[in-house]
């Protein structure tokens, strides 16, 4: 009999043990991450090689676009750095100065002549996106110009891209 309850003691005791080690503490709290606020940064570029070399890197392009001498642009740029970036778009900054290679000066012809036909007024704000096609071609899905097109206009393009198109 005294083993038979000895036995049991025992069984009971290590029943006990195994159970409150396999118990934890009631989990507290804790605190649930906030999602992580990411401002415009802009990549800035120097040249023609260096703008497509980063333009390529990425889907979904917003191309800021000036000139060495052009405080709008600068005012275009600082009010992007106060929003919030929306995600999967990459921001470039050229600032189109001296340089000897091909596309800088391909495209300080293009603003040259755009500008004789008062088409251009900068800044200038370019969306570029691959294109549909099997060779990832790069597209410009949008453009937009002056101070408030570059800004205000071009920020309401990519909250509603790509769902619907809106007219201004």
């Amino acid at each position: 009999m005294k083993r038979a309850i000895a036995m049991v003691f025992s069984l009971l005791l290590v029943q006990c043990g195994t159970k409150a080690a396999t118990q934890s503490k009631p989990k507290e709290p804790q605190a649930v991450d906030a999602p992580k606020v990411t401002y415009v940064t802009w990549i800035e570029v120097g040249d023609g090689e260096q703008f497509w070399s980063t333009i390529k890197q990425n889907d979904k392009n917003v191309a800021l676009i000036g000139t060495e001498v052009c405080p709008p642009c600068h005012v275009a740029k600082d009010w992007w750095e106060s929003k919030i970036s929306p995600p999967g778009w990459q921001f470039v900054y050229w600032q189109l100065g001296p340089s000897d290679d091909l596309l800088t000066k391909s495209f300080k012809e293009i603003f040259k002549n755009l500008q004789a036909q008062n088409n251009l007024s900068l800044p200038y704000l370019s969306i570029i996106e691959d294109a549909h096609d099997p060779k990832k071609i790069k597209e410009i899905t949008a453009t937009f110009r002056d101070l408030e097109g570059c800004t205000s206009e071009a920020n309401k393009f990519l909250i509603m891209h790509p769902q619907g198109t809106i007219h201004f």
